[in-house]
């Protein structure tokens, strides 16, 4: 066998291998279609009671609110969010398009099919902010945001 031709089956081989590797690669990452979560029950009345010594006076023990009442509570949207830029860093009539904009929810349950699915949403769950505020409401942060960005106040 000449240098070429073991150049040419070295090549060849090294492809089959690269493929079978990707096409393995490829079946980790699929999880069936009928794949269903898992979730725990997070607030379960009896564990709830177990977390707390009762105080010395059982009148003055605090009261949680009954499982069922926790699990009527409404999930809160979690909303898509945009960068906050310096004002003399804003890109031109940034606030303006944002005011344009309707509010869209990033995660929905009834959307998620696949573990990926389910991982790729905690995520967004994990890293979402805690509270969210309309830019320009009333308050000290954002009215000072809005002077600085108008150039009223100085720096």
């Amino acid at each position: 066998m000449n240098h070429r031709n073991l150049k040419r089956y070295f090549l060849a081989l090294l492809l089959v291998l690269g493929c079978v590797v990707f096409a393995r690669r490829g079946d980790a990452q699929r999880t069936p279609n009928n794949w269903k979560p898992e979730i725990p029950k997070t607030w379960v009345d009896t564990e709830i009671a177990a977390l707390e010594i009762p105080l010395s006076d059982p009148a003055s023990s605090p009261k949680h609110i009954p499982a069922d009442y926790y699990y009527r509570i409404p999930v809160r949207p979690i909303y898509k969010s945009y960068p906050v830029y310096a004002p003399d860093k804003e890109p031109p009539e940034y606030i303006e398009g944002l005011g344009k904009l309707e509010p869209e929810i990033i995660f929905d349950a009834s959307k998620l099919r696949t573990e990926q699915d389910w991982i790729k949403a905690g995520e967004l769950v994990f890293d979402a902010p805690i509270g969210t505020g309309k830019l320009g409401a009333l308050g000290p942060s954002s009215e000072l945001y809005l002077k600085r960005r108008n150039g009223t106040q100085q720096q």
